[in-house]
């Protein structure tokens, strides 16, 4: 008789913590230091890594504060003192 055990159930050893579950993440987000810092003028910004074909995708950022990170090359983009004002689109 074949063994009905479910095989991709994890070991009951796998996680030591309460109700055999992975461990929780983090409280706080790892904080990453910029690779370069430009200031702009416009509270959207386009990212596309700024070494040609060896960069990454075109992404667009809208700084909502003071500041926005790339997510891809960690460029840090800081809006400018009293740009961004405007209420236009």
């Amino acid at each position: 008789m074949p063994d009905a055990r479910n095989l991709d159930a994890p070991h009951p050893d796998a996680y030591p913590h309460a109700n055999n579950a992975p461990p929780h993440a983090p409280e706080q987000a790892p904080v990453y230091q910029p690779t370069e810092t430009i200031i702009v003028d416009d509270r959207v910004v386009s990212c596309d890594g700024g070494i040609g074909g060896l960069g990454h995708p075109r992404v667009w950022l809208r700084i909502v504060q003071d500041s926005k990170l790339c997510p891809y090359c960690s460029r840090l983009y800081v809006l400018a003192a009293g740009a961004g004002d405007s209420d236009a689109h």
